[in-house]
């Protein structure tokens, strides 16, 4: 029953998180995750029982045995030397001057039979460990495998893709990017990226791959509670008794020790895998968790990639006011219709009240983009202007140059009549800058988000159940040799007086005259 409610809670991990979420009121970086896993025992109570289970066996056997042993072999309750029925002090003497052959067959055949056949069952359960220790390893190998295989995949080609797409947002038609941005800007992702990946193929050369040849190694060290319940066997097929059986509870101590403290260590991992397995779930169906309530906040305090941004708003912010300045140019505040040579020399052609009214600071009114193309899109020419019937965003093609003005007025313009086309192509190229700024700032306001950049890391997890399932896997097959081993102690205690051959009735009917109790 052991086995299977481990396998069910390794079968069901991905059902089970920490359940923060109900002890929080919202998202916050206030919020206590230490509180929240103290709180575990109460909320889950019987998911501690595999971690209990090995911790308890381990505890009795760390200080039972020893009492045990020596009150055997100092003679005491339950020696080889004290008659059945005895007392706790033992008061064996006229047991003592009973041979060896009176005392087989004093115990019924049945009762030796029953004993010895109790060993063989616990040898053919240890068997089980066998196959559980190999098994468990591997599946969390596989687990672990997998989680290092696509960290390059889900996290680093991503960030390599993001980077590429991003510096190719930022790169204008010359090839150089838009300033203040430069090539040392993006240097820690590539940095990033290629350390990454070395450390990722050395961890799977060092760690994974050794890994998979410890697990050949596993199948020697499963196999330990089985061969030494072998010689339990031996023991009573060969009538071995005395010393021999009481000698080898020893290793069945110190073995059984050692398999009771691994087992709970795992269980102990395997039940925080479990759990965080829940939360990754969580986090990947965008549900309340630890990730969204806790981790998150967290990584928005820590401002990701603020540096970043705020060079992207610094080119936002000058494209915006180079395109307003060039624009400001040919603007004015003045929409009266312009009349005679005014219609030719006028330098204010166009109306745009949004940037050319009195006392409008353009540095600090073009902040964005987004106001520049409004004004570029919606400021049209004054009624008579000689220049064109248009608005800015189409002066570039529309409006006329200073020489056709000229030819059109029959004389020579005054040099401060601004050549139009070329200021607003000056604006419009600004605008183009600022808009491929606004668009790498858009796409880095997507990719450098903590909820994105989190689900992304959480992905190579996807597979942590087989982790948890592995770990527990392991914890059960060592929970089941201690188990084995502390059950083969009190049969080799026992076998001291009862690993004999079958008796002969006539002797059982003779032992029992001998006696001085009743049988």
């Amino acid at each position: 029953s052991y086995i299977v409610i481990c396998a069910l809670f390794a079968t069901t991990a991905l059902s089970y998180s920490l359940q923060c979420q109900n002890k929080w009121d919202g998202p916050s970086s206030e919020n206590s995750l230490i509180e929240c896993i103290q709180a575990i025992p109460n909320d889950y109570p019987g998911v501690l029982v595999p971690i209990a289970i090995p911790a308890i066996m381990f505890l009795f056997l760390l200080v039972l045995y020893p009492i045990t042993f020596l009150c055997r072999c100092c003679g005491g309750c339950g020696s080889m030397n004290s008659r059945p029925g005895a007392s706790c002090c033992c008061d064996g003497a006229e047991w003592d001057e009973v041979d060896d052959e009176v005392r087989s067959a004093y115990y019924p055949h049945c009762h030796i039979c029953c004993v010895k056949l109790s060993s063989f069952l616990l040898f053919v359960v240890s068997l089980s460990v066998i196959v559980m220790l190999p098994i468990g390893a591997s599946y969390a190998v596989e687990g672990l495998e997998y989680a290092v295989d696509h960290v390059s995949i889900d996290v680093l080609d991503w960030v390599q893709l993001r980077k590429d797409e991003f510096v190719s947002d930022l790169t204008l038609s010359n090839g150089s990017l838009i300033s203040p941005l430069n090539n040392d800007t993006f240097a820690p992702f590539d940095d990033f990226n290629t350390d990454s990946r070395k450390q990722l193929a050395d961890a799977k050369d060092d760690y994974i791959n050794q890994l998979k040849a410890y697990i050949q190694v596993l199948y020697g060290i499963a196999a330990i509670p089985s061969i030494l319940l072998i010689f339990s066997i031996i023991f009573f097929l060969c009538n071995c008794r005395k010393c021999c059986p009481a000698c080898f509870t020893c290793f069945y101590y110190f073995f059984g020790l050692i398999f009771g403290l691994v087992g709970t260590i795992f269980m102990l991992i395997g039940l925080v895998f479990l759990l965080f397995c829940g939360e990754v779930e969580l986090q990947n169906e965008q549900r309340p968790g630890v990730f969204q309530w806790y981790i998150v906040p967290q990584c928005e305090e820590k401002i990701f990639f603020n540096d970043l941004k705020a060079e992207m708003r610094t080119s936002e912010q000058d494209a915006s006011s180079g395109a307003c300045s060039a624009m400001t140019k040919v603007c004015g505040n003045d929409n009266s219709t312009l009349t005679g040579m005014n219609s030719y020399t006028e330098e204010k052609q166009f109306y745009c009240p949004d940037i050319a009214a009195p006392g409008v600071n353009i540095t600090s009114t073009c902040q964005t983009i987004k106001f520049v193309q409004k004004i570029f899109n919606t400021s049209t020419s004054r009624d008579g202007s000689a220049l064109c019937n248009c608005t800015l965003s189409t002066c570039p093609e529309e409006c006329k140059d200073p020489d056709t003005l000229s030819a059109e007025a029959g004389t020579p313009l005054p040099s401060s009549t601004p050549n139009a086309p070329n200021t607003t192509r000056e604006a419009r190229s600004q605008i183009a800058v600022g808009v491929q700024a606004v668009n790498g700032l858009s796409r880095a306001f997507v990719y450098a988000d903590c909820d994105v950049l989190i689900t992304r890391g959480v992905m190579p997890l996807d597979e942590c159940g087989k982790i948890s399932e592995g770990l527990l896997l392991l914890g059960a097959g060592c929970s089941v040799a201690i188990l084995c081993l502390m059950l083969g102690i009190p049969l080799l205690f026992k076998g001291q007086k009862l690993f004999f051959a079958s008796p002969d009735q006539k002797l059982v009917d003779g032992a029992k005259d001998a006696m001085s109790r009743p049988y």
